[in-house]
């Protein structure tokens, strides 16, 4: 699609119904608050691994209901256009609002690539790009305008002043400094999605998110993968070694997984 090498994401309007908001955001804050027994909420920006099984001993209708959308066709059907092949299921997340604004920077996180993490070295974070690629779809069950993007960034590496902020000289990849957090990042968009509306991003693209106690947040995003099998990124096993689950499941979704299980069982 010319539109994802133009502006490293493609908004999907309405890609839920109220109704549907409703079920998975009930699935998800389920997940969050059993987390937030086990956790101190801090500033956490998100949670991860919401395919956990534990979290779905009591309800595992709930599993299925949230492993369907993320397996079904709905969901990598565009993916699939975008990568011309089949795509791979890495991990969700769950973003929310934070319990204070006390965070620094104004609840700026940094700009980064997602190819950065764990490469201190340039040339090897350029050699990831060039080889898997990754995208994330993200669906707001709240309206939520705290993702920003520099479009066309996921099909290029950085110009010399993008680079200066998202990975400064002799600072950590994970960082928040100013230069980090910069609101200067040259061609910046904010993307701003309405109740049920979705977003496709590069995770390769340079992005960054924004993090506040107010408004409520609630926002699930998915990580899906194609290309070349990472070494570097191997995702956890999650609830894929229960079998039984898979009969439950659509049979989109049931293929989906089992090429999944079939991909990286032997790396588990």
């Amino acid at each position: 699609m010319s539109a994802w090498a133009e502006q490293s994401y493609i908004l999907l309007p309405r890609f839920l119904s109220a109704a549907e908001c409703t079920t998975y955001r009930s699935i998800c804050d389920s997940v969050y608050a059993q987390w937030l027994r086990a956790n101190p909420p801090g500033h956490t920006t998100n949670i991860a691994y919401l395919t956990d099984e534990h979290y779905f001993a009591e309800n595992q209708s709930d599993l299925i209901a949230l492993l369907n959308l993320i397996g079904g066709r709905r969901v990598t059907g565009p993916l699939e256009q975008i990568a011309g092949e089949p795509v791979r299921f890495h991990n969700t997340q769950y973003f929310v609002e934070q319990v204070s604004d006390e965070s620094p920077y104004l609840g700026a996180g940094p700009w980064h690539r997602d190819t950065q993490f764990e490469a201190p070295d340039l040339a090897e974070e350029r050699a990831r790009m060039a080889g898997m690629q990754s995208a994330h779809f993200r669906v707001a069950f709240e309206d939520d305008d705290h993702l920003e993007i520099v479009p066309g960034s996921g099909s290029r590496w950085d110009t010399d002043e993008e680079l200066a902020l998202r990975r400064p000289p002799n600072t950590d990849v994970w960082a928040r400094t100013p230069e980090t957090t910069s609101s200067a990042m040259p061609g910046a968009r904010r993307i701003a999605l309405k109740a049920g509306d979705a977003v496709m991003f590069d995770a390769w693209s340079i992005h960054r998110g924004r993090y506040h106690a107010t408004p409520v947040r609630r926002t699930l995003d998915v990580i899906y993968s194609w290309g070349p099998f990472p070494d570097w990124t191997v995702p956890t096993q999650s609830c894929f070694g229960n079998a039984s689950l898979f009969a439950a499941l659509s049979p989109d979704a049931k293929t989906f997984f089992e090429r999944f299980v079939k991909c990286y069982a032997d790396r588990w």
